[in-house]
């Protein structure tokens, strides 16, 4: 196996063992929230509304509303877990010799 390969399953390995550890309360708050919006879309779509939504209509709105649910949540863990393992830390610039010339550099230095 290929050095890169291992990196990237070693990262993936870990990426698995934080998800793993994530809390039975936000994956059930989660499908909770996910629950009330489908039924709040059904209601308001059905019960007393001026325009009614055809039953295509309905479904089409409860999938994309699911949908764009799970990819924002998506989203923000992938934040979340980059932060954690420090992938959003600016790199180290060590600086070199050109650098530490005494005085600003002027348009027309060389070298």
């Amino acid at each position: 196996m290929r050095t890169s390969q291992k990196v990237v399953f070693d990262r993936t390995r870990d990426i698995l063992a934080l998800l793993g550890g994530l809390s039975t309360k936000a994956i059930v708050t989660l499908v909770a929230c996910i629950g009330l919006g489908i039924v709040g879309i059904y209601f308001a779509t059905t019960i007393n509304s001026d325009l009614p939504l055809s039953e295509s209509g309905s479904l089409a709105l409860i999938i994309g509303v699911t949908f764009t649910l799970i990819i924002g949540v998506g989203l923000m863990a992938l934040i979340f877990f980059s932060s954690r393992n420090g992938f959003d830390v600016p790199p180290d610039v060590q600086s070199t010799d050109r650098s530490k010339k005494s005085g600003p550099a002027t348009p027309g230095d060389s070298g």
